[in-house]
């Protein structure tokens, strides 16, 4: 098995994890608060998979450039 297939599908399940718990932060802002610069201490659903898709997508495009 490739190392760049391994890399990037601990990356991924790291990402989803992080997503994951990033929209359980957005949905109660009462209760806790995101630590994420640019994502700011309250940020919305919507920013939240925004912001995801966004880092996936860049981290798939990156992976992809380094294949041989």
């Amino acid at each position: 098995m490739n190392d760049l297939y391994v890399l990037g599908a601990f990356l991924l399940v790291t990402l989803v994890v992080d997503w994951r718990q990033t929209l359980t932060i957005a949905r109660n802002p009462d209760k806790w608060y995101e630590m994420n610069p640019i994502l700011g201490r309250h940020p919305s659903v919507q920013k939240v998979h925004v912001y995801f898709l966004s880092v996936i997508a860049g981290s798939e495009i990156g992976r992809a450039s380094c294949r041989e």
